[in-house]
């Protein structure tokens, strides 16, 4: 008996020991938490992500991005997101003072940008200016290297898309 006792034990270890492993590697690959998001952005993130079905993705880091996007002084958050439906990738803007969020890609059209992001392997936030000086709302570059680009901004109530290069 004493040598089945034993075994048990060095079972039960072993499967401790596999679990804490993989429990420490699905930690290191998963996206950012909501902690990684404003207080004031977790409950419209948490909204659009059931109203859509969204989840956050580590694809391109970083998954998050800050910028004033919609020009009226206050930092919003631009979120890298997977729609669970399709796995197509896009991006969540959440403006500080709008409660609406805005989705592109993940399975909604954005120009030539399309509804699909999976091919940009770099995203950034681009400070734009006016030929007067003054500045304007942030834009994000979508990248992939070695090919095309393009700027995704806010007018209008709207984001936009304008080819940067192919």
């Amino acid at each position: 008996m004493p040598r089945i006792t034993r075994s048990v034990a060095t079972v039960c270890v072993a499967i401790a020991c596999v679990a804490v492993v993989t429990a420490r590697r699905s930690d290191a690959q998963a996206p950012a938490t909501d902690t990684a998001l404003p207080e004031w952005a977790r409950a419209r993130w948490s909204a659009v992500a059931s109203a859509r079905a969204l989840a956050r993705s580590a694809r391109v880091l970083p998954a998050i991005l800050h910028g004033d996007f919609d020009g009226d002084g206050a930092d919003d958050v631009a979120l890298l997101v997977e729609s669970v439906k399709s796995h197509k990738i896009g991006i969540v803007f959440l403006h500080h003072n709008d409660p609406k969020a805005y989705v592109v890609g993940a399975g909604t059209t954005l120009g030539n940008g399309g509804d699909d992001f999976a091919w940009a392997d770099s995203w950034k936030v681009q400070t734009r200016v006016q030929k007067s000086g003054a500045r304007r709302a942030d834009a994000l570059l979508l990248e992939r290297e070695g090919s095309g680009s393009g700027l995704i901004y806010f007018a209008a109530r709207a984001y936009h898309w304008r080819q940067v290069g192919d």
